[in-house]
């Protein structure tokens, strides 16, 4: 964060950080984003709303490679039956919420990513055994657009009453 602020006079630079931010918030940082949305008032909402969400995507993409990559390792697990009872409400949770529920807890403000988007992703598994209850496509639309979404609702309810400008 301190390198990306100490980097936000350029706009090129700070949109290109930014990027990189979202990125890994989505993938390995549980913090909030809002934050660097605040910095380098200069570049326009809207913009800084694009590159959250082309970010966003970014991660999501490598989440659900991610989940897929480790599913076998959670059936595996499963033979606990505590761990057992986790993953099969999870699933119950992704099956009955699907796009709208993730839609709904990443459009949030203030709310971390990371934990939403591998519960979502671990545990996409549909009625029949190999059928999904989210595609990649599917999943990273939901991100791109929660976060050009979220961006605007922190410029809104946070920057804007502090004067900052959308354009």
């Amino acid at each position: 964060m301190t390198f990306l602020e100490l980097n936000s006079t350029d706009p090129l630079t700070f949109l290109f950080l930014l990027f990189i931010y979202v990125v890994l918030a989505a993938i390995i940082l549980p913090i909030p984003l809002e934050i660097a949305i605040a910095l380098n008032p200069l570049v326009p909402i809207p913009i800084k709303a694009v590159v959250v969400g082309l970010g966003k995507g970014v991660g999501a993409m490598g989440i659900f490679y991610i989940g897929a990559s480790v599913e076998d390792n959670i059936q595996r697990w499963r033979r606990w039956g505590w761990f057992d009872w986790i993953v099969r409400n999870s699933v119950i949770l992704v099956d009955k919420m699907g796009y709208w529920g993730l839609f709904i807890l990443l459009v949030i403000p203030g709310m971390t990513d990371t934990v939403p988007l591998y519960i979502f992703s671990l545990f996409n598994k549909g009625g029949e055994e190999d059928e999904k209850t989210m595609s990649l496509r599917g999943f990273v639309i939901v991100n791109i657009i929660a976060g050009i979404l979220r961006t605007i609702f922190t410029w809104y309810i946070f920057l804007r009453p502090m004067g900052y400008q959308f354009m």
